[in-house]
């Protein structure tokens, strides 16, 4: 059977998952068309039940089967900001977390001798 998707005063009902909803102010971002299929509602439930829990969740497809499109689905239905970050199999740790660059020794001690 297809989950059903319904708020319920400050609470998002995904399924059997329960998610407050974000009153923070934000931005108003633009309703993307999402195709509510069984399948795709099973999944958002998923999702949400992932969120709920605080689990790291991994999504694993083909280019443009909607990964990116149930994620951010959920997080306009509950008002919370979302940040898409595209990786592949080239991605390295240091295009997340930075890198250390050379310097020169006379530029990164400049700013601690008097002028």
């Amino acid at each position: 059977t297809k989950p059903d998707v319904h708020l319920t005063g400050s609470d998002l009902v995904v399924g059997r998952i329960l998610l407050p909803l974000r009153t923070d102010n934000r931005a108003a971002t633009a309703q993307a068309t999402f195709a509510e299929t069984g399948h795709t509602m099973r999944l958002l439930e998923a999702a949400a039940a992932a969120v709920a829990l605080t689990e790291p969740l991994l999504l694993v497809g083909e280019a443009g089967t909607g990964k990116t499109a149930l994620v951010q689905h959920l997080a306009q239905k509950v008002n919370a900001p979302l940040v898409v970050l595209n990786l592949s199999q080239q991605t390295d740790s240091s295009d997340l977390l930075g890198g250390f660059r050379p310097v020169e020794a006379h530029s990164a001690a400049a700013p601690l001798l008097p002028a």
